[in-house]
């Protein structure tokens, strides 16, 4: 990467107009995390580019680099931009269509990319997009036959079969997601999900030995990562083995303490006979339970004061109906988001897949155009604000939440 750098640099330092150069360098830059850098070399190169497809392609480039930050708004101009240079560039539609699945807005994400595979059906990624696609909408079997159309195209790459093996897991198809999950690890062993998911599948399927060896295997890959040992340390309790358990769940506390795991290393030092620390565990899970279900009930208003057009993206903690807490559409640090467009001066609660969202915390931002508002990007936003709340909606609690001009 460095040297492919070093070379770009070079030719660069003889023509700093010269496109493709900036183009080879802007995808390194994307590749190294450099993100301003990239869509910087991204915008330079076709402002030095008049060619319609290699327009297309820059802005196709660029676009991804936009994904890659979720600035979702950002990237879906770029593909238009970009389909409307050559309607025909495939690339630049099934990138278009995974951002509208990330976003769910289904609807709009089906034609482009049923458009990029009649242009393109020999193009495995395409079909792994359309499998995330009904994966999102939790339709196991239409996913595992898009997967299969992927694998049919590349079966040497480890993700279309983790997808499919993840999508089989899902149906309750257990030997079909182990075989397919092995498959993925098989062909990239350093991959901690691809552990984790199969500890997954043994675990559902009871083997419980089994699904310790693949999470510890996960957890040696990415020792920050806390699910992968409250995943062993839940199979290391079904099987009576407590105080492993109980180190597992130690861990796991250490790196994202919360009530379930609270409760979890409880029942494995009262079984170990601990009495005392399994109060201790209790009480504090009691503790943050109430803290919870304190937030639990809590519509979000957002306001939009600036004078600007505004999308905005959301991520919520919320309680399931499986009794459990989870980050929706998707959790940190992972692609999607649940998006909203609010004109200026319009205030609204939010709604998701039809649902007002009430949840504890949240993470929310924005854009228009090149401007970001991303305060709550990347940390959480509890909803009680200092002057109490709005207002009561069905025994909801409403908490305000501005965009302004800074």
């Amino acid at each position: 990467m460095e040297t492919a750098l070093a070379e770009f640099n070079a030719a660069l330092k003889l023509d700093e107009n010269f496109a493709n150069a900036l183009w080879g360098r802007g995808t390194v830059h994307r590749d190294q995390e450099k993100y301003e850098e990239s869509v910087a070399d991204f915008t330079a190169a076709i402002r030095n580019t008049a060619e319609p497809q290699e327009l297309a392609a820059l802005y196709n480039e660029r676009g991804n680099t936009y994904n890659v930050q979720e600035k979702y708004d950002q990237a879906l101009a770029d593909y238009d931009r970009a389909i409307e240079k050559d309607p025909k560039l495939a690339w630049a539609l099934a990138n278009r269509a995974e951002v509208l699945g990330s976003l769910k807005r289904y609807d709009e994400a089906f034609p482009s990319l049923d458009k990029a595979i009649a242009l393109d059906s020999r193009e495995a990624r395409f079909w792994n997009i359309a499998g995330n696609i009904w994966f999102e909408r939790e339709n196991w079997d239409f996913a595992v036959n898009m997967y299969s159309n992927a694998i049919q195209r590349d079966a040497k790459t480890a993700i279309y079969f983790r997808n499919r093996g993840e999508s089989h897991r899902r149906a309750q198809r257990y030997q079909e997601a182990i075989a397919d999950l092995l498959k993925a690890i098989e062909l990239d062993q350093q991959e901690d999900e691809h552990w984790n998911d199969l500890g997954l599948a043994w675990f559902d399927a009871a083997r419980y030995d089994q699904a310790i060896i693949a999470f510890g295997r996960a957890a040696e890959l990415d020792p920050k990562v806390a699910t992968y040992f409250r995943n062993r340390g839940d199979a290391q309790q079904r099987l009576g083995q407590h105080q492993a358990a109980v180190d597992d769940f130690t861990k796991a506390i250490e790196l994202a303490d919360d009530a379930e795991l609270r409760k979890m290393r409880g029942n494995s030092y009262q079984a170990l006979g601990k009495a005392a620390s399994a109060k201790a565990d209790f009480e504090k899970a009691t503790k943050a339970d109430a803290t919870n279900k304190l937030y639990e009930r809590k519509y979000i208003r957002v306001s939009n004061e600036t004078p600007h057009r505004l999308t905005v993206y959301l991520k919520y903690y919320t309680y399931t109906t499986d009794k459990t807490w989870k980050w929706f559409p998707a959790p940190p640090g992972r692609t999607g988001a649940a998006s909203y467009t609010f004109e200026p001066g319009e205030s609204a609660i939010l709604f998701h897949d039809d649902w007002k969202v009430n949840a504890s915390r949240f993470r929310i931002w924005a854009e228009s155009g090149n401007r970001a508002w991303n305060s709550y990007k990347d940390k959480d936003f509890a909803p009680v604000p200092e002057g109490g709340y709005l207002t009561s909606e069905d025994d909801y609690e409403v908490a305000p939440f501005r965009f302004y001009e800074g």
